[in-house]
């Protein structure tokens, strides 16, 4: 029996009454009725809906003619559909369909293209067993022409790696924000609903000068990581606590919640797709910075009607290297009662640079921000959470509306918790801050936030005078807490055993992609 031969070649318009023809029937076959008026205008003149557009089609050739045939029509600046794609039923079944579907992504690339995306019907298991082994991955199906009885499914497949940026970094020497990941994620909000999600090459957006955000501050984020444990597995840590913190700022910011599916699926889907840039070394990790902005561009002061959800991720390695010197701040505040200071929203961060920049003009780190009324009480440390170590007791200050809720605090509480430490939230002055020092009551203090995880203090400025604080000592042998040992270190190992693997997590706090 003789082989029968196949090549892929590029189509031309003599091929128009077979691509017309075999495509129809393959539609009937399937759905019944004739094309839809947006396939009828690509099969009676697919040189001018896709070629001239800067698409292509390709058919598959046997001994006998035509026996299949798949385009790629352009959809937007970097991306690519794949489809009408079709293969006469005697030659099904043979992988010919998938050297098809394989050409047409070679091709895809030679034109440029970053993303192939296709849509299918569930109905379709052969096609979409096929898609699956080629790479794409299901999305969300967004609204349209396409969202009818023909398409309940949307796939994808990102296929540019030749422009990545990820050689560009020094993965010895990672520094926060020195480098973004290749894509971003990105969903507007307008007349009252969210959009479909989608991800896109890391770049610009395009905003007017009258954008509210830039006007009244009705900004907010999130500020997350995925690690990479020692198996190599990647996991994002505590997605569902961040997700209501993110809710608690919406509120306060008078914003539309993003979707709980919006917030962790399109996370998940941007880890995957730059999972690359998920570095592996210890107190490394990818930060993750979901953020929200009002983008009305009628300037009055107003909650906006319009917005845009994103997530940029950026690799991270240990943001601390050394004990901080830091100083109680008792003339500037951060937040104060009834304000935004629960809120993770910009402007807590703008309007505590000038202290901050102050303290560091006096040879300090960073400053311990005190309430807002009376200047009594040590609220939190730069952008983090703060912990004490009094008379052997894990001491922090009570969540209030103007302390932000750290998910680090929170896993750090519950560790020590179940260490058996003693553990006290309650106030904390400056003047048992004081005394405590002077006496050597005081035994460690660190900020504990997620850029950082755990931030030694080694000295403390008041009213003038710097104390010091003891070196941070090693942890024991076995992971144990012994009395000479660093509270801090301890607690920070626990946490980092969880998050790269080394221990079991008996919380669920590693959400796995």
């Amino acid at each position: 029996m003789q082989t029968e031969t196949i090549s892929i070649q590029d189509y031309e318009a003599a091929d128009q009454p077979y691509f017309e023809r075999l495509y129809r029937e393959w539609f009937s076959a399937h759905f019944g009725v004739a094309p839809e008026p947006v396939d009828e205008r690509v099969l009676r003149q697919p040189g001018k809906m896709i070629l001239e557009k800067n698409g292509a089609i390709l058919m598959l050739v046997c001994d006998s003619g035509p026996a299949g045939f798949v385009a790629l029509k352009k959809a937007d600046s970097y991306s690519y559909e794949l489809t009408k794609m079709a293969i006469q039923e005697e030659f099904r079944g043979r992988g010919w369909g998938e050297a098809l579907c394989r050409a047409a992504i070679d091709k895809a690339r030679g034109l440029g293209a970053k993303r192939i995306i296709l849509y299918s019907h569930s109905s379709l298991q052969t096609a979409i067993r096929l898609y699956r082994k080629l790479g794409f991955v299901e999305t969300p199906l967004e609204p349209g022409p396409y969202s009818s009885f023909r398409c309940d499914i949307k796939m994808e497949q990102w296929i540019d790696r030749a422009h990545s940026r990820i050689h560009e970094v020094d993965w010895d020497n990672l520094e926060l924000g020195s480098h973004t990941s290749d894509h971003m994620l990105v969903c507007d909000y307008s007349g009252g609903q969210w959009k479909t999600p989608e991800i896109q090459p890391f770049g610009p957006f395009s905003l007017s000068p009258a954008t509210l955000a830039l006007h009244y501050g009705q900004t907010i984020f999130e500020g997350m990581k995925a690690f990479r444990t020692e198996d190599g597995r990647i996991h994002i840590f505590r997605p569902d606590r961040h997700y209501e913190r993110l809710m608690r700022s919406v509120e306060r910011m008078c914003m539309p919640a993003p979707p709980a599916s919006v917030f962790h699926d399109g996370l998940r889907r941007l880890v995957a797709l730059d999972q690359d840039w998920v570095p592996g070394g210890e107190g490394t990790a990818l930060y993750l910075r979901p953020m929200m902005i009002a983008t009305d561009t009628k300037l009055a002061v107003k909650v906006s009607d319009s917005y845009r959800y994103a997530v940029i991720c950026l690799p991270a390695g240990p943001y601390f290297a050394r004990p901080l010197r830091v100083k109680v701040e008792q003339k500037y505040v951060r937040a104060v009662r009834g304000g935004t200071g629960y809120a993770k929203c910009g402007g807590n961060y703008g309007g505590a640079l000038y202290p901050t920049q102050q303290a560091r003009a006096e040879g300090y780190d960073q400053v311990l921000w005190t309430d807002g009324l009376h200047h009594r009480h040590i609220e939190e440390m730069g952008m983090m959470n703060v912990f004490f170590v009094i008379d052997g007791a894990l001491v922090t200050p009570p969540l209030t509306d103007s302390i932000l809720d750290g998910i680090t605090r929170d896993s750090l509480l519950i560790l020590a918790l179940n260490a058996g430490l003693t553990v006290e939230e309650r106030p904390v002055s400056v003047e048992e801050l004081r005394e405590g020092l002077e006496r050597r009551r005081v035994e460690e203090v660190f900020g504990a936030g997620t850029a950082a995880v755990v931030a030694p203090i080694g000295s403390i400025g008041i009213d003038g005078i710097d104390y010091p604080l003891p070196v941070v000592g090693a942890r024991g042998e076995g992971g144990a807490h012994r009395e000479s040992d660093s509270i801090a270190l301890f607690l920070k190992n626990e946490l980092d055993a969880i998050r790269y693997g080394r221990k079991p997590d008996p919380y669920g706090w590693n959400s796995y992609i």
